[in-house]
């Protein structure tokens, strides 16, 4: 544009009447009120397209997830049942776990030993190949357990002691029981959030589990250093101090993995609520976590 204003300067003084050169000037003026328009208008359609393609995006992720999660719908919930006098959780007269439940994510101490019971023709389940599968809502997997199952204890049909993998996430997970790469049975349960935990001490007990408002025995666990005693307060999300305690140094185990020593701590907590909560622990503060 700048161009074209010094080509009309660098004109003969004669050679366009002062109307030629107003329509000019006009011409030019309204070309480039047109081009604005247009430049928005491309704008305005370029914004609409990738809002269009994200939407699509969304769309077909939330599809994905449902589908996903619709293959755990209609599945049977495991349950806790009891068979002569002995407490299990799975399907009664199909397959149960004698162990702790409910399993939280990351930890290895609930899963450090299991007893599977197979519920059919001991006979022809004793020695034969079992797999124990994961699956959670998107569909990620793992391999829990794998082996050869026994023979009946006692009235009870086959079964393995095991150790299971830990899971690594939160969530409903579904576990399918496989014999000879046959699916036996399969439920779904609830896997609890990671314990609280600080760089070096964690509580081995799940605040999901607690009930607001009583006081509760803790244990907390390091491996860090020994000492006779710790300090453990429970803060608010306000970081207010609802509970101060000192958990006494009661026991010491050895890692079966790594040999290192373990100590344990015992103590009690009152939550007062449900809420979401913070604990320090010998001076360190741990992730927040709810109740």
């Amino acid at each position: 544009m700048e161009d074209l204003h010094n080509q009309l300067k660098r004109l003969p003084k004669h050679s366009l009447s002062s109307e030629q050169k107003q329509r000019i000037q006009l011409n030019l003026n309204n070309k480039n009120v047109l081009k604005k328009p247009r430049e928005k208008f491309v704008a305005i359609v370029s914004l609409v397209m990738v809002s269009m393609l994200f939407s699509i995006f969304a769309i077909t992720e939330l599809q994905e997830t449902h589908k996903r999660g619709s293959n755990l719908v209609g599945i049977q919930e495991g349950k806790v049942f009891n068979s002569d006098s002995t407490e299990l959780f799975g399907i009664e007269g199909k397959i149960g776990l004698i162990g702790i439940t409910p399993f939280v994510a990351e930890d290895l101490r609930r899963v450090s030993k299991i007893i599977v019971l197979y519920w059919d023709n001991s006979e022809e389940l004793a020695g034969k190949d079992y797999r124990i599968e994961a699956t959670n809502i998107k569909n990620e997997k793992l391999i829990l357990s794998e082996g050869i199952l026994n023979s009946p204890m006692g009235n009870e049909s086959a079964n393995a002691l095991m150790s299971f993998n830990p899971f690594p996430k939160e969530g409903i997970w579904l576990l399918s029981f496989y014999v000879e790469d046959q699916l036996f049975e399969e439920f779904t349960l609830d896997v609890l959030p990671p314990f609280p935990k600080t760089k070096h001490y964690t509580l081995t007990s799940s605040p999901k589990e607690l009930i607001e408002g009583e006081e509760v025995q803790f244990s907390i666990e390091s491996s860090w250093k020994e000492k006779n005693e710790i300090e453990v307060k429970l803060m608010n999300e306000k970081k207010e101090v609802v509970d101060l305690q000192t958990f006494h140094h009661d026991a010491l185990y050895y890692d079966a993995k790594t040999g290192d020593p373990i100590y344990s701590f015992t103590g009690t907590l009152t939550f007062p609520n449900k809420g979401t909560w913070k604990l320090e622990i010998d001076g360190e503060v741990s992730n927040s976590f709810t109740n």
